[in-house]
Formats: structure tokens, sequence, C-alpha cells
């Protein structure tokens, strides 16, 4: 529908957003709405693959991950995900990396830890030092 995406492996298409009549003419022409799209990196991938299972879930499995992404997640943001823990906000096992009880209540913030620093909700300056600074080891 209006405003809808679609993802299919690395690419995403954005339908028609702000026009309906637009949208219904390229629909009843047989043709597909879809009028942006982007195709991910794969540090695109990497970030994502943490980031979603998190939210949704609650908890990344690290085989799966490795399966997605061709990394073994052990190897990926290692002092991020070690602040996490220092901070009571993840557990991780050989299975697993989970949220904690207070992981859970700042899920968001904790997934944010995780985004490419362009995509960080505010800029450097906004943060204080710390190992819970988001643009801490930004290379990942």
């Amino acid at each position: 529908g209006l405003s809808s995406w679609s993802a299919h492996g690395a690419a995403i298409g954005w339908n028609v957003r702000e026009d309906i009549s637009k949208y219904e003419g390229l629909v009843s022409r047989g043709k597909v709405p879809i009028v942006s799209g982007i195709e991910r990196t794969a540090d695109d991938e990497m970030r994502r693959h943490i980031t979603m299972p998190l939210k949704c879930w609650g908890k990344v499995m690290k085989k799966v991950y490795e399966e997605r992404t061709g990394i073994p997640f052990d190897g990926v943001f290692k002092s991020k995900r070690e602040a996490l823990v220092k901070h009571g906000l993840i557990v991780e096992d050989g299975e697993k990396m989970t949220l904690t009880p207070r992981g859970r209540f700042v899920a968001d913030e904790v997934c944010q830890f995780f985004y490419h620093p362009d995509h960080a909700p505010f800029k450097k300056e906004a943060y204080a030092d710390g190992e819970l600074n988001l643009y801490a080891d930004i290379a990942a």
C-alpha cells in the first residue's frame, strides 16, 4: 500500500508515499509502485542482524548471526558488548547475547550502540565521554 516498504535480501524498496493517485495509477497499469530503494552494505547487514533480533526477541543467536552475515559473532563489536555487559544491559553465553531486564527497559538505547555513527540519534558532542558513549570504539 501507500508508503509501504519491502525487502528482498539486502535490497529495500519504498512505495509511493505522498500521492495516492500516483500509487493507484501505477498499480492499475500493472506497475510496481516502488519509487526508491537502497542496497544494504555488508556493514549494514552486520549491524542489522544484531539490532533487529535484540529489538524483536531480546536476543541474538550467535549461530544465526554467523549464518546470515558470514562473520563470527564473537569477533564483532567486542568492546561495545563488553561495556554493555559491564553495565548490566546484556549477558552472553556461547550461544546467544541477551538483553537483561535492565537492558530490556532501555532496549532501543542498547540497540543504538550497534548503529553506524551516521545514524546515531545525536551528534558526537551531545554525549558524555565514557564506556557507554555511542561513538566509543566506532571501528566495531
